[in-house]
């Protein structure tokens, strides 16, 4: 059986078993079995509701159970959820992990919040964990939080742990060209400030730099530091959407006793 839905919202209630694959050309709300491939712009599934089989759409909400695997853009797994992948899942965009997920994982930035659990496989170009990851890691920047424990091989370009983090397995830094990004994505770079430069070079430690917003806030997710190449890292897209609203970012950068301010795009003279 194959569903096509033509109108904005399809919504299959508790009470629904569809075998077959389901298509939406909008909102598929799921709170029912599909036994079958679902392709939908937003796909949402409610704690009752569960799929056997593919999910592939743009913004992914799971808070139920899916037996298969997704290929998506943004991806948010909520606390309750389960996912056992049997093939290889996606995230091309952002990937929030409040829930379980079993299975080799690939994503751009990747975010497992405290009451998150991984086993499998895990390749980021952007990890940072409060949770629990047990297998192997790659990443080209990996932040493991107090309390997040990996239990597993982490391969980084650059690695924050903090003090209370636990992480179990060899930690080897590669090159970031031998890294491989999780998903294709298109970055540009943005080099330091000479002065920043000299600073930097006083300490080699890994951690020494403190970036963020120049109010205070963390960076963006489509940004991070490169330290060992003395440059800010930008998804491409992220940046040309930026400019394209006619909006700035300001990034404040602190090491020693050097706090560095600019703003992105950078501002024209």
């Amino acid at each position: 059986m194959s569903t096509n839905a033509e109108s904005d919202v399809l919504v299959l209630g508790s009470g629904f078993m569809i075998d077959g694959d389901v298509r939406g050309a909008g909102t598929i709300l799921l709170g029912g079995t599909v036994k079958g491939s679902i392709s939908a712009e937003t796909v949402k599934i409610t704690p009752s509701g569960q799929v056997f089989g593919v999910i592939e759409c743009a913004q992914l909400d799971i808070a139920g159970k899916l037996d298969g695997s997704f290929n998506g853009e943004d991806v948010i797994v909520r606390e309750g959820a389960v996912i056992q992948g049997n093939k290889e899942l996606v995230s091309k965009g952002t990937c929030l992990v409040s829930g379980s997920i079993h299975g080799a994982l690939k994503s751009n930035n990747l975010k497992v919040e405290k009451e998150g659990a991984l086993v499998g496989a895990i390749s980021a170009n952007q990890l940072d964990t409060f949770g629990n990851i047990t297998g192997s890691v790659v990443g080209v920047s990996v932040i493991v939080r107090n309390g997040a424990v990996v239990d597993g091989s982490i391969h980084y370009g650059n690695l924050a742990m903090e003090s209370g983090s636990d992480v179990t397995g060899q930690i080897e830094r590669k090159h970031r060209a031998n890294i491989s990004p999780a998903v294709a994505t298109q970055t540009i770079t943005v080099d330091f400030p000479e002065n920043l430069i000299q600073e930097l070079r006083k300490y080699p430690v890994a951690g020494a730099l403190k970036a963020g917003l120049a109010n205070g806030g963390p960076l963006p997710s489509w940004m991070f530091v490169d330290q060992e190449r003395f440059q800010l890292v930008l998804q491409r897209s992220a940046l040309d959407d930026l400019v394209a609203r006619g909006q700035t970012v300001r990034i404040g950068i602190e090491v020693g006793d050097e706090i560095v301010s600019f703003t992105l795009p950078p501002e024209k003279k």
